[in-house]
């Protein structure tokens, strides 16, 4: 009986603190979705310069690390580069 508690105390203590670990930084990021009227969205290098062979899915969210403007044109970081 005492390790079936010991064992369900240390699973729960567990569970939160993933939960906790999982949901801490979730509140500080900014998310953007595309444009669900277009097929997908075009994707640019760090120099304003298009990525041909990757593009994002209509309609889907993402987080933003920061933004840029180039060109008069703001861009979302939603990668590395």
């Amino acid at each position: 009986m005492k390790k079936a508690i010991t064992f369900l105390l240390s699973t729960a203590i567990v569970a939160s603190s993933a939960l906790l670990l999982s949901t801490s930084n979730a509140s500080a990021a900014s998310v953007v979705t595309t444009r669900g009227d277009i097929s997908q969205t075009h994707l640019f290098n760090s120099k304003g310069e298009l990525i041909n062979n990757r593009a994002l899915a209509a309609n889907t969210d993402w987080i933003i690390g920061k933004t840029s403007v180039i060109n008069n044109v703001t861009y979302y970081q939603v990668s590395t580069n």
